[in-house]
């Protein structure tokens, strides 16, 4: 069937819609992932990528439905379904994709085509083998052909009763039009009618109800009311197959004098013609997932080692922290250790060991030291800075230089109540926090020197 420019073009817009929805969940799926993963909380980091795995195919079906079938189900423009289906390959091995569109569009013939080939293959029968006979069914019952319609019903039945009673019973709500169409078959036309009267979800599914209520109609001889409704189909929705196939009723009123009269607008069953991807694609789609999947879960197990890591070292500091508040609390009260480290200089020799602690009213700044062959650790404080002078308006609060106690080396270090008051070219600020403010000890260079302690204003 060839389709025109316009639906190529409508097909594309919604197309576009969908990818451009998914490229956009999938981006803020990463974005949360490595916000998760600046947490460094190893249970989160493992199990993120999970959730959000889930919710990303659950947004992705959503948007399936939302850009692509809406185009029938709601819009119902099966031409421009099909015509995406073409042009983009928008299938899979199943042919699901087509079976909608080429049904809708009322293309029976390659329905029957796609079913009856596509069920010879064990993989493909096993998993959608329900879903083919009830397109098979939907054909048979929509041309009158209710002979062919009983023998797919009976073997839809004969399948059915071979699964366990739980998969019955999820098959036979997946598939509720093989039970109107054993209705209609034994001609149970008030259990028909209660059927037709449930709601429906989309106006496809709305018409094919009218479109049921006519054949109906026509069975029971009510040949106005089928008429009335044959003529609104016919005008409502002409570019679908409902609409099709009661505009052929129309223009045959000899038809309806006879219920059993073969709606067919096909022509005989013409060869497969699959859009599904191609087997080169999937396989550099499978191997393009392969190594994403290696790749994020290593990138993944790089996370989580780091946060290990970091994990480790905040324990052991915690440690070494309790260590040096205990040592220096022999001669000081309410010792609070700020920060804890090995001093090097620029071409990382190590300069001294340093601590910073405050008591009740000073900072302490001073050199943790061992003497060889001994296990004991000392201390020696190298400069004693009151709390209470650093609330005064200078810049810096506090400068000296101060001599290492395990090197012969002199650190220039000096207290600014902002970060950005520090020399460009000094260590790390290290943040003191002091009756809910924050200053900043700064160790501006590392001096080989032989001078003493010289303190500076």
């Amino acid at each position: 069937m060839n389709l025109s420019p316009e639906a190529y073009k409508r097909g594309q817009k919604a197309f576009l819609k969908y990818y451009f929805s998914t490229s956009a969940i999938i981006l803020i799926a990463a974005i949360v992932y490595y916000a998760v993963v600046l947490t460094r909380i190893i249970p989160l980091i493992i199990t993120a990528p999970i959730i959000l795995l889930y919710l990303v195919l659950i947004f992705v079906r959503i948007f399936v439905r939302k850009f692509i079938f809406s185009l029938v189900s709601q819009k119902l423009d099966a031409e421009a379904f099909l015509a995406l289906v073409r042009a983009r390959k928008f299938d899979n091995k199943a042919s699901t994709y087509q079976l909608y569109a080429e049904y809708a569009i009322g293309n029976y013939s390659s329905v029957v085509a796609v079913c009856e080939s596509k069920s010879k293959i064990p993989a493909l029968s096993k998993r959608y083998g329900y879903y083919y006979l009830t397109y098979l069914a939907n054909v048979y019952f929509d041309l009158g052909e209710d002979e062919k319609l009983r023998e797919v019903c009976s073997l839809f039945d004969e399948r059915l009763s071979k699964e366990k009673q739980s998969r019955q019973d999820t098959l036979k709500k997946r598939h509720l039009r093989m039970s109107f169409y054993r209705m209609y078959l034994e001609r149970r036309f008030d259990d028909c009618e209660k059927w037709l009267e449930a709601p429906t979800r989309t106006e496809h599914d709305r018409y094919h109800r009218i479109f049921c209520r006519a054949r109906l109609a026509q069975l029971l001889g009510k040949t106005e009311e089928a008429n009335e409704l044959f003529a609104l189909l016919a005008k409502e929705i002409p570019q679908l197959n409902y609409g099709k196939l009661a505009a052929r009723q129309l223009s045959e009123p000899d038809s309806f004098n006879s219920p059993t009269d073969t709606f067919d607008i096909s022509q005989a069953p013409t060869e497969l013609v699959s859009y599904g991807p191609s087997r080169a694609r999937t396989v550099i789609l499978r191997i393009v997932l392969c190594i994403s999947a290696f790749a994020f879960c290593y990138i993944t197990a790089g996370y989580v080692q780091q946060a290990l890591d970091e994990r480790k070292h905040e324990r052991e500091s915690a440690a070494y922290y309790e260590k040096v508040r205990v040592l220096l609390e022999n001669d000081y009260d309410g010792v609070e250790i700020y920060d804890a480290f090995l001093l090097v200089d620029r071409e990382q020799n190590p300069v001294d060991s340093l601590f910073i602690c405050r008591t009740n009213t000073d900072i302490l700044i001073g050199s943790l030291y061992s003497y060889e062959g001994s296990d004991e650790t000392l201390y020696e404080i190298a400069a004693t800075v009151p709390i209470a002078s650093l609330s005064e308006d200078k810049v810096p609060l506090w400068q000296a230089r101060l001599r290492a106690q395990t090197s012969d080396n002199y650190i220039d270090c000096a207290i600014y109540k902002s970060k950005n008051e520090a020399p460009e070219a000094c260590y790390a600020p290290i943040p003191l926090r002091i009756d809910g403010k924050t200053v900043y000890f700064v160790i501006s260079d590392v001096v080989r020197d032989t001078m003493s302690i010289v303190p500076t204003e």
